[in-house]
């Protein structure tokens, strides 16, 4: 018997009879990031990466049961040993480290390998197997240091400025939206949406550091300033009394060709909170595991390409949803 395997709830070890990043109500689940397509409603008891644990109930509810670990202590369930490492990906993100009978496998979750300033920076685990996302996992992805997009960025807004426009960029509320306040070169006022609020005070309460920001209300009427919005926030009537507005998107699918006028925005940022294609294959290397599984993107041709590399590579399908990237 494998040490984990996919079942119709997600990914399962029957030995300690816990799930990872569970898509459907179970009894335990191990959680990887607060994100909602792995950190989702309705488990009877929750364990996560203690830095996760604010932002997770912030999703879910206050009251759900859920306890959380540091980063590489162990915890035991049924003599099976667990550990969260981080995963870079967004604020308290983090792989997971399973260990039973002298067998290691290392579930990534979400990760990238860039140092932004607001995720715990991501290593290597050593393990027999992985099973690693591949969210962008094609050879036509490979990022730029996000230093040049931002810089990209910063200078879009200053121009906007000069044209007595507001600077609109549409990022996911939680990790992307902290990235960019954390990273853009300040010329202004910052005004957030909301949701996006929420989650920086919250990544605030763990000691990271942000430029002079406001959450963006009713009475607010910006001028030449820096509007953060989760991509809903086209939609929700935002938009319609911010006047003069050009609009971005901060993105890995913004490499894609095409994928700019389709998102109905200005400009595309290509910064991505996903490992690129090179930085799948460097885990692999680094991990020095035997056998690989992929998933969550488009797996198989990550595995066709380790296989002809001579892996023990193989596929569990997409089982989470794709992110804004």
């Amino acid at each position: 018997m494998p040490l984990l395997e996919v079942r119709p709830e997600g990914i399962y070890c029957p030995a300690a009879d816990v799930y990872l990043d569970p898509y459907r109500a179970v009894g335990k689940a191990i959680i990887s990031h607060a994100h909602s397509d792995h950190a989702r409603w309705g488990m009877n008891h929750y364990i996560a990466p203690l830095s996760s644990v604010n932002l997770i109930k912030a999703r879910l509810g206050k009251n759900i049961s859920i306890v959380g670990y540091p980063y590489g202590e162990s915890f035991h369930i049924q003599g099976v040993h667990f550990s969260f490492h981080p995963a870079g990906h967004i604020p308290g993100s983090a792989q997971i480290r399973v260990e039973y009978k002298g067998e290691i496998w290392v579930y990534t979750g979400d990760f990238k390998w860039e140092v932004d300033g607001v995720s715990e920076p991501f290593y290597p685990v050593p393990c027999h197997t992985l099973i690693t996302e591949c969210t962008f996992g094609f050879p036509v992805f490979q990022w730029r240091k996000q230093e040049h997009w931002f810089q990209k960025m910063g200078e879009w807004w200053q121009n906007n400025q000069i044209e007595n426009k507001n600077t609109v960029v549409l990022a996911y509320s939680l990790g992307k939206a902290q990235r960019i306040l954390k990273n853009i070169p300040p010329c202004g006022n910052i005004y957030v949406h909301p949701a996006v609020a929420e989650m920086t005070e919250i990544t605030q309460d763990l000691g990271i550091h942000f430029p002079e920001w406001k959450k963006l209300d009713a009475k607010d009427k910006p001028e030449r300033s820096l509007i953060i919005l989760p991509p809903s926030g086209q939609s929700d009537g935002l938009l319609k009394r911010l006047g003069d507005v050009e609009i971005g998107m901060a993105s890995g699918w913004m490499g894609v060709r095409g994928k700019r006028s389709w998102s109905a925005v200005d400009r595309g940022f290509p910064i991505s909170d996903h490992a690129d294609w090179k930085g799948i294959i460097d885990l692999v290397d680094a991990t020095q595991a035997q056998t690989i599984y992929a998933t969550h993107g488009n797996p198989d041709v990550l595995v066709r390409y380790l296989t002809e590399k001579g892996k023990d590579a193989r596929a569990w399908g997409a089982l989470f949803e794709r992110e804004e990237g």
